[in-house]
């Protein structure tokens, strides 16, 4: 049996793709490398964070979840960590003083980096409004 092969050694799994580059995919099957091999055409796409104001102010009394918050993206997810982590349910209640981080997908690929919004919640206190009693005097002038 004759096995053929058109030179060069395979990539190592853990290889990262350069953008723009042909790669070549071969089969092998009892030992014999196929004649041919398969050009693959690679397009590497890092899309960026999303946009939005790095500072976003809530009412406490509104109540306001990760829903809330706002960022200009496709596909938008918020996270508690610039990195890793799991994606935070919209129905999670906002902690004042806390910071969000959101990354954007865009045709299956997550943005590397994500948006940094600084959360403030404010409470107003109820204020009670006194009135004064009021005298008033008039003068008129002839």
């Amino acid at each position: 049996m004759v096995c053929c092969c058109t030179g060069g050694a395979p990539l190592a799994p853990a290889t990262a793709l350069v953008n723009a580059t042909t790669y070549y995919a071969s089969q092998t099957i009892a030992g014999c490398e196929s004649s041919s091999r398969l050009a693959v055409a690679v397009t590497v796409s890092n899309p960026a964070a999303p946009t939005g104001n790095a500072t976003q102010t809530f009412c406490a009394s509104d109540n306001p979840t990760i829903a809330s918050l706002l960022a200009t993206g496709t596909a938008i997810q918020w996270y508690a960590a610039a990195t890793g982590g799991a994606p935070l349910a919209p129905a999670t209640a906002l902690v004042n003083g806390t910071t969000y981080y959101a990354s954007q997908t865009i045709a299956g690929c997550e943005s590397n980096t994500r948006l940094a919004v600084a959360v403030t919640i404010s409470n107003p206190l109820l204020l009670q409004v006194m009135q004064p009693s009021l005298s008033v005097q008039a003068i008129i002038l002839q």
